[in-house]
């Protein structure tokens, strides 16, 4: 799994995907399709995010996790990720093994929706589907 998230939003905002690879062939490209010229990248230092500030030219902070968890110099820290995986799982965890491998990328997807748009609705995510219907389908 790979992901990229927004931390401008509380809740943070996820793009979570399946990637049979974690190198920088296959992770370079989904950040630039999915993150917008400009902004800033924290990460750690795992060797496929070498090339994001020279490649993409995104401002890139790194910290390296077998030194510190937070960067002393910079204060670069990767805790919001590690925080909205730690979510993404307990969900995953929640419905006890009620769950398909296959559909693995749909349960993501769901996360994604309920992080963007169910969490933040003042009355919560099924609200938030009901008026999602009733906008689509008006009587």
């Amino acid at each position: 799994m790979f992901g990229v998230f927004d931390t401008q939003y509380e809740p943070s905002r996820p793009y979570l995907q399946l990637v049979r690879r974690r190198n920088a062939a296959t992770l370079l490209p989904i950040i630039q399709r999915k993150v917008r010229p400009g902004t800033i990248v924290h990460s750690d230092q795992w060797a496929a995010y070498n090339r994001i500030q020279r490649d993409l030219g995104l401002i890139h902070g790194t910290v390296n996790h077998s030194v510190n968890f937070v960067d002393p110099a910079s204060s670069v820290h990767t805790q919001n990720a590690k925080s909205n995986w730690s979510a993404a799982k307990e969900k995953l965890k929640k419905m006890k093994g009620n769950t398909n491998s296959n559909f693995l990328q749909e349960y993501l997807q769901e996360f994604t929706w309920r992080r963007w748009y169910g969490e933040p609705h003042p009355n919560g995510c099924f609200q938030r589907i009901l008026q999602d219907i009733a906008d689509q389908y008006p009587l």
